[in-house]
């Protein structure tokens, strides 16, 4: 029995949602795969949306867009593979006055297309792109671009990023799928990036497939 319809019907309401509880701390929360949302009662971030339609084998409770501030300060993408770029979740959320941060492509590579451009389509207006090491703060908190080894075929690409995530004197990694290709690298960002409170990873072993996104 086709069901399309009453799932369509779903997605629409009559009432407004509710406003979410103030929170007093930090507040982390794991959304779904690599998305979390961070919450203070001064900022909000979200690390690589995705909010999916039902309940699935990544989560047990599948979070709603009510469930996610309608005034959002910070969306961070990591990098252009689609379980960390989903454009339907970001069709939702971008008209919640997020500055999305998104990591600097290489314009001299093909296979590497610019994020910004991608989102300018989309109408989110409100994009800046960053560099390993790049800071971007505000009175409530400061975000530092991590860098990013692995992933992508080791094409020359570098639109991706890890981000530190520092507020409330909490202090919050996330690498995403990167791949510790050489430890040298992180003695050096110790200064940076040691003793995190929080450090949130990919677990893949090797990486998405090339084929993903170049044939």
């Amino acid at each position: 029995e086709d069901n399309s319809a009453d799932v369509f019907s779903q997605m629409f309401h009559e009432r407004p949602p509710e406003k979410l509880r103030p929170v007093e701390n930090v507040e982390v929360r794991l959304i779904n795969h690599a998305c979390v949302l961070i919450r203070t009662k001064d900022v909000s971030l979200l690390i690589d949306p995705l909010i999916s339609y039902g309940p699935g084998v990544q989560c047990a409770h599948s979070p709603k867009y009510s469930e996610i501030p309608q005034d959002l300060d910070f969306i961070l993408i990591t990098h252009n593979h689609p379980d960390h770029v989903v454009l339907e979740t970001l069709l939702e959320l971008r008209h919640r006055g997020a500055t999305i941060v998104l990591p600097r492509h290489n314009s001299t590579a093909v296979f590497d297309p610019s994020l910004i451009s991608v989102f300018d389509e989309i109408n989110c207006k409100k994009c800046i792109s960053v560099e390993p090491l790049d800071v971007v703060r505000t009175a409530s908190v400061r975000i530092t671009a991590l860098p990013f080894l692995g992933e992508h075929g080791d094409l020359a690409i570098t639109s991706k990023t890890g981000y530190v995530v520092e507020v409330e004197n909490k202090r919050i990694a996330f690498l995403a799928d990167s791949n510790n290709l050489d430890h040298r690298l992180y003695d050096r960002l110790k200064c940076i990036a040691s003793q995190p409170d929080l450090l949130f990873i990919g677990m893949e072993c090797e990486g998405a497939p090339t084929s993903w996104l170049y044939g």
